[in-house]
C-alpha cells in the first residue's frame, strides 16, 4: 500500500493505464489515428476510412497522398497480425 497507494488494487486505476505494445504496432496505431483501448473491428474501420479517403481513384486520379496511403496499409498489416488487439 506504501508504494502504489490506495490505486494499487483499484481495478479501474489499472484499465485507465495504457497497453504495453511493440513500437511497431504502437507507430501503427499513431498512423491509423487509433487508440490503443480500441478493437481490431474499430481499428479495421478506421482503417477502411482512410484508405477511401486517400486513394488517388477517389481524389480524381490525385497521387499526392500515396505515400501516406502507404503507410496507412503498412500500419493495418502490422495490426492485423498482431495478437495484441482482440476481434
Amino acid at each position: 500500500m506504501e508504494i502504489l497507494g490506495a490505486n494499487g488494487t483499484n481495478p479501474e486505476a489499472r484499465a485507465r493505464g495504457s497497453r504495453k505494445l511493440p513500437p511497431t504496432e504502437r507507430r501503427a496505431l499513431d498512423i491509423l489515428q487509433a487508440k490503443d483501448s480500441w478493437t481490431r473491428t474499430e481499428i479495421r474501420k478506421q482503417y477502411k476510412s482512410l484508405v477511401k479517403d486517400l486513394h488517388p481513384d477517389m481524389n480524381a486520379g490525385d497521387r499526392s497522398d500515396e505515400d501516406r496511403l502507404q503507410e496507412v496499409v503498412w500500419a493495418w498489416d502490422q495490426i492485423k497480425d498482431s495478437r495484441s488487439f482482440k476481434d
